[in-house]
């Protein structure tokens, strides 16, 4: 079985909200972003999606944190540690890369 490049126009299902606005929403790139990373490609997926990559480093960071923690048998309580904050920096930072996506001059970060 082989799989699809998601560089390839058509091998995937097109962004609904791409479609319907013509713009980039913040998951846009994503999967490229994804195919670049596990290809070894860092800078190719910095160019596709920017932010999916960081969101990545971030998750493999706690996951790390969380795995240690739970050799050294003392697990972390990752539900405790999430508060209101967090889901805000977070709905905050998608809103303002998709806003810079949109904005002339920073077409760089499209994918």
């Amino acid at each position: 079985m082989a799989l699809r490049d998601p560089h390839v126009p058509g091998s995937w299902v097109t962004c609904p909200f791409l479609l319907v606005t013509g713009l980039p929403c913040p998951g846009c790139g994503g999967l490229r972003a994804v195919h670049d990373l596990v290809s070894g490609q860092v800078a190719a997926a910095l160019v596709s999606n920017a932010l999916v990559v960081v969101l990545l480093v971030g998750a493999v960071a706690v996951w790390a944190t969380w795995t240690a923690a739970a050799i050294r048998r003392r697990p972390l309580r990752l539900v405790d540690a999430v508060t209101g904050r967090h889901a805000v920096l977070l709905a905050a930072s998608l809103v303002t890369f998709t806003v810079l996506r949109w904005v002339p001059g920073l077409e760089w970060l499209r994918p």
